[in-house]
């Protein structure tokens, strides 16, 4: 798909692939609530994903990385990062800086909105909308967070999982094979989750479960099975694993490992 330069930021050329088009579309047109709250919610999720990426790619500078790009697009957001930190530690610290800002992210919108909520009752309309797109924001933010902690790659988890094998003096080549094969059991468990509910119309009703809401939310980011997102990130681990196993072994052969 083609990609667009949108801006520049900390010197990093910011690109946007058609494809985050498609998801803003399905936002606007699927999401609940009114058009505006559907407008806002379009533009953040994208900005949100902006930041996150951002984090990875600044700390990244501050171990001598060379920020490439980051470039926006159906899925997700990617930073390619050129003379990446070898140092397992480096990469650890950098696989992390992404959901903590998401993190931080959402309790600040967090607080904001119940900052907002102990200022003023009753509510005019657009108090109600500031708290709905607070706290919409405030799981959008969580949400980037807790899915990019997944362990397999392309995600941070998958990374993070490398570097804590590599820091447990496994080589830079085995650690990637586990976090690999680690990465795959989690595409194949959703990609069965989907099959069992698009073909035999079996899910995983989280609502139903007794737990806290916090705990609700992570389940149903874990065990969601609806549209044709959850088959597509399932392809993408799977290939990407394999990518960025090749990677590692050229590089093992290059350079010895």
């Amino acid at each position: 798909m083609q990609k667009f330069k949108v801006a520049n930021l900390f010197g990093i050329p910011i690109y946007i692939d058609l494809t985050i088009g498609l998801l803003m579309a399905y936002i606007l047109l699927f999401l609940g609530g009114t058009i505006e709250y559907r407008a806002v919610m379009a533009v953040m999720l994208p900005v949100s994903i902006l930041l996150h990426e951002l984090a990875h790619s600044l700390v990244g500078k501050l171990f001598g990385g060379h920020i490439v790009e980051i470039t926006l697009y159906l899925l997700g957001g990617r930073a390619v990062i050129s003379r990446m930190p070898y140092k397992p530690w480096q990469e650890l610290l950098v696989a992390l800086a992404g959901p903590v800002l998401s993190i931080l992210l959402g309790f600040l919108f967090w607080g904001a909105f119940y900052l907002l909520a102990s200022l003023s009752s009753p509510f005019s309309i657009t108090m109600h909308f500031l708290l709905d797109v607070f706290a919409s924001l405030c799981l959008l933010n969580f949400g980037l967070a807790i899915f990019n902690l997944m362990p397999a790659f392309p995600m941070d988890g998958g990374r993070i999982l490398r570097s804590a094998l590599e820091c447990c003096m496994l080589s830079r080549v085995k650690a990637t094979t586990v976090a690999v094969v680690v990465g795959r059991v989690f595409a194949v468990f959703w990609f069965t989750l989907w099959v069992s509910d698009f073909i035999f119309g079996v899910h995983i009703d989280v609502t139903a479960w007794n737990c806290p809401e916090w705990m609700m939310f992570i389940f149903a980011i874990l065990f969601s099975s609806g549209g044709i997102v959850l088959p597509l990130i399932a392809y993408m681990i799977w290939i990407s694993g394999m990518q960025e196993l090749n990677l590692v072994r050229q590089e093992a052969d290059y350079y010895g490992d």
